[in-house]
């Protein structure tokens, strides 16, 4: 049967840190850690400064008063050790008559007894009180909560005395003897009860230092937080980093095949050409080689008659133009390369650079620092806003449903354009979100259209894309890598568009997978992970996934309690990876960290907010919010 540690003492506190066995005469520094002499002595020579050395389990720097021996002495541990090990034992000898096997122990006389000597042990007044224990009940554990390891301590000056009195004036522990000779002035008082006293303040201190270990805990827990962030930061940075390198790469491939292309084109051009030349001076070379073979032998072996016959046919095919060499060889053409001089600053400008930045911290409350409407003259009805983005030259976005519009300000909120209402190039009829294309052109979705339609930030139709996926698009967004994430109402998924528009990957349909969406309304990128972040209207949530496609966590749940949405709509997030969700009918900001887990309402209805649809953090790093019935707040909510 395994022996089983009082609840309340834990296995390790009787085990040395250094060595970690059982104590062998354990010395506690004043830290209060606890330590085998024979481990101290060995620590201090190999970590001893001068006349102190650092605990080995806090680093707090410990004199040495005699060398290791001269450390305070754990009784306490010492005699704890004891009554654990008396309890681990099953059978026990009577203490007091030694022979026969113990049944009982008494607390205070530190005993075991057998039933004869318990019997002898209860008739005397003085110990018919004590507190009797049954072995079996201390070897299960099965001990009331006042029981206590005892050590009787006898006094150094009067040998068989019990030190059973406490002076409270010289602090320390006395026998009776002493208070009659050396503590008759001084206030002396039985340790039980100084104890008893001690142990109640000891108790109150200890519960008062619990909201200070609760505070230790929660910053461990935010530092553990800090590491397991600053990982993920790491590998989504160095994925990055190799991804930004491998498309240099890839560039700098086909640039290369490329120019062996064209240098493989003028090559053959120009080698044709010449080995045309050459064919043509051979041709003219035997031409007239031939002919003056021919007059030599003419010359040599020929009749008059010949001679005179041949002359002028010789002559005439001597003198023929193309007989002629040209005056010049053309044009010689040269091939070479001349290397681009790039620098490290070069490359670094190519690729990129890593950004080393303090995560910023939230402000106890959100500030707006900005306001203005955007309702225009020529609206023929009230503002119904749905979205708000904000453009690379500070400029602010809105999509305005029942004014078919879209409206562009600039950042102190004056009108530039607008466009969508009875408007040459398009007609809005239901225009929801409008989101930053890589080229700076206005993706806006409608969920009348079933595409995406691309605008100049002039208004000027440029193209969609979506078809023939697309059937009710509500939130868009981009990726890093420039990919269109959009949230298709009647599919219930979302559809992820690659560079070119055509469709790439969908997320929350097909196959046997459980349906992860009911009306997916908004969706937005993770800047720090990459995460892809939407909202269900009806479910009433925000659901994670990963770049690839994979669940990463859920939030949310239908009412107006607390981590609750009525209305969960636009998605944004932030640098640091904190994400942003708006809830209109509660009138709030949701800030929850990337991993799902809620900080706090960013802005509620105290701060002045009132119905919040769209929201965008700029790049200045304030919180833009685009309210229902058309106005435009901005909030500062960090330092």
């Amino acid at each position: 049967m395994a022996f089983r540690l009082p609840e309340d003492i834990e296995e390790n506190f009787l085990t040395c840190q250094i060595c970690l066995d059982s104590f062998k005469e354990p010395k506690t520094l004043p830290c209060l850690h606890s330590f085998c002499l024979k481990c101290l002595k060995d620590y201090v020579k190999n970590f001893a400064v001068n006349i102190s050395f650092p605990c080995p389990v806090c680093k707090q720097d410990t004199p040495i008063p005699e060398g290791a021996e001269g450390l305070r002495t754990s009784f306490f541990l010492m005699n704890l050790q004891e009554f654990v090990s008396h309890r681990a034992t099953v059978v026990h000898k009577c203490s007091t008559c030694s022979t026969n096997t113990a049944t009982v122990w008494c607390q205070e006389c530190n005993h075991f007894l057998c039933e004869s000597c318990l019997k002898f042990h209860g008739s005397f007044p003085a110990t018919s009180v004590h507190d009797i224990l049954s072995i079996t009940d201390i070897f299960e554990g099965k001990l009331p909560g006042n029981v206590k390891p005892h050590r009787v301590s006898f006094c150094q000056k009067h040998k068989k005395e019990e030190l059973r009195f406490f002076c409270t004036v010289d602090e320390t522990l006395v026998c009776r003897d002493c208070i009659v000779t050396e503590h008759k002035a001084h206030v002396c008082s039985d340790v039980i009860d100084v104890a008893t006293a001690h142990r109640t303040q000891i108790r109150q201190l200890v519960e008062s230092m619990q909201p200070r270990l609760a505070s230790f805990n929660e910053m461990k827990r935010k530092y553990v937080h800090q590491q397991q962030q600053l990982m993920s930061d790491k590998k989504h940075t160095e994925n990055d980093i190799t991804a930004s390198a491998n498309n240099i790469i890839r560039l700098i491939n086909e640039h290369c095949q490329t120019l062996l292309g064209q240098i493989n084109n003028t090559y053959a051009v120009e080698m044709r050409q010449i080995t045309t030349e050459i064919e043509s001076v051979d041709m003219a070379t035997a031409s007239v080689q031939s002919a003056c073979d021919f007059g030599e032998q003419l010359v040599k072996h020929g009749a008059d008659n010949d001679v005179v016959t041949y002359k002028k046919v010789l002559h005439k095919q001597l003198t023929k133009p193309e007989m002629d060499p040209p005056q010049a060889v053309r044009q010689k053409l040269r091939l070479n390369f001349r290397a681009a001089k790039v620098e490290i600053g070069d490359v670094k400008g190519i690729i990129g650079s890593v950004i080393e930045r303090i995560e910023r911290k939230l402000l106890k409350r959100a500030k707006q620092v900005k306001h203005f409407v955007a309702k225009t003259a020529s609206d023929k009805s009230a503002c119904y806003l749905r979205a708000v983005t904000t453009t690379k030259q500070g400029d602010v976005v809105v999509t305005d449903q029942y004014n078919h519009k879209v409206k562009v300000f600039s950042s102190c909120g004056n009108l530039k354009v607008e466009f969508g209402h009875k408007d040459r190039n398009k007609t809005f009829k239901n225009v929801w979100d409008v989101a930053l294309t890589p080229d700076d052109n206005l993706a806006i979705t409608d969920w009348s259209d079933k595409c995406v339609n691309v605008h100049t930030l002039k208004g000027g139709y440029v193209s969609n894309f979506g078809q023939p996926y697309i059937k009710k698009p509500f939130g868009i967004t981009y990726t890093k890598k420039g990919k269109a994430v959009v949230a298709d109402g009647i599919n219930k998924c979302l559809y992820i568009h690659g560079l070119d528009g055509s469709l790439a990957q969908y997320i929350g349909k097909g196959g046997d997978e459980q349906e992860l969406f009911t009306n997916p309304l908004y969706v937005t990128t993770n800047k720090s992970n990459q995460d892809i972040v939407a909202s269900d209207r009806s479910k009433e949530c925000i659901i994670a996934f990963t770049s690839g496609g994979q669940l990463r966590y859920k939030y949310g749940a239908p009412g107006p309690n607390d981590q609750q949405f009525r209305g969960a709509g636009a998605v944004c997030s932030d640098d640091d990876g904190k994400v942003f969700i708006a809830d209109a009918m509660n009138h709030r900001i949701h800030l929850i960290s990337q991993d799902g887990t809620f900080l706090r309402y960013v802005v509620t209805q105290e701060d002045g907010l009132m119905d919040p649809v769209g929201i965008t953090v700029t790049d200045d790093g304030l919180l833009m919010v685009a309210e229902f019935h058309g106005d435009i707040k901005c909030f500062k909510y960090v330092e």
